[in-house]
């Protein structure tokens, strides 16, 4: 999709080392600008940009037609990073359905070749913790093949991203994030997230998944079996216990930053 919102920060004195940075649903990467002020102040260069449907990109808000709209968004964003900083060692950060969108990228038959040297996951999208109704999903499927655009709530309570009321007030009143998404949409997560752990074994790259501990959107339990299934011989699961969704806006998020860089060091 043409004139996607994407941004790069390229600090002066560079350790030689890229983030390319994936947002989760409903959200945008506005919503990390203290995440990348803070690569930024450790010479890291940082890109990150919102996917189709999302903050300012645009797209039908909350809606694509197939999941591939993602991952081939990453795909080109991936090239437009590699191009800009040359030689300069590429991590992905993905979190929630952006750590899906990361995985299923991925997956991919050609994804041994991409210029990456390694994966961060944060708290990834592999399968919800609320559990939808069968009849609910049966629902769906009707809905889907007759109005697949139809758009209903996602879900996402602004309560259950962050214990910092801070974060949870700004979460609420931001005009950028969307609160609904598309029936088609969510039959599509639910295929992604059965495929991400089917296939678990086709991710080949250096894998750090950090995952919150009081998930209340995510089931912190799928990334036990999909770190143990994944093809990667450098591999790292971390669980921080009592924290909630998003690891980077907890209170405790410069112990997540600071175990992210010292990963990546250790890789670059």
């Amino acid at each position: 999709m043409e004139g996607l919102h994407f941004q790069q920060w390229i600090p002066e004195g560079s350790t030689g080392v890229a983030i390319l940075l994936i947002h989760g649903a409903g959200e945008h990467s506005g919503r990390y600008e203290h995440v990348i002020n803070w690569f930024l102040a450790r010479n890291i260069a940082v890109f990150a940009g919102d996917l189709p449907g999302f903050g300012q990109s645009p797209g039908t808000r909350g809606h694509i037609d197939r999941f591939s709209d993602y991952t081939d968004c990453v795909r080109n964003w991936l090239t437009e990073t590699k191009n800009t900083v040359g030689d300069t060692s590429v991590f992905l950060f993905g979190h929630s359905m952006g750590g899906l969108v990361t995985v299923r990228f991925l997956q991919e038959p050609d994804a041994g070749n991409l210029p990456i040297k390694g994966v961060v996951l944060s708290s990834p999208c592999l399968r919800l913790k609320m559990q939808v109704p069968q009849w609910k999903r049966n629902l769906a499927g009707v809905l889907g093949r007759l109005t697949p655009r139809l758009r209903m709530p996602n879900g996402i309570a602004a309560a259950d991203v962050s214990r910092s009321l801070d974060v949870v007030k700004k979460y609420s009143e931001d005009p950028y994030n969307e609160s609904r998404v598309s029936i088609r949409w969510f039959e599509e997560l639910q295929v992604a997230m059965q495929q991400a752990m089917l296939q678990a074994s086709r991710i080949q790259q250096p894998l750090l998944l950090l995952q919150a501990g009081a998930d209340r959107i995510v089931d912190p339990e799928a990334a036990i079996p999909f770190v143990e299934k994944a093809g990667s011989r450098d591999k790292k699961l971390k669980i921080y216990p009592g924290l909630y969704h998003e690891l980077v806006n907890e209170p405790e998020k410069e112990e997540v930053l600071t175990d992210i860089l010292e990963w990546i060091n250790k890789r670059k």
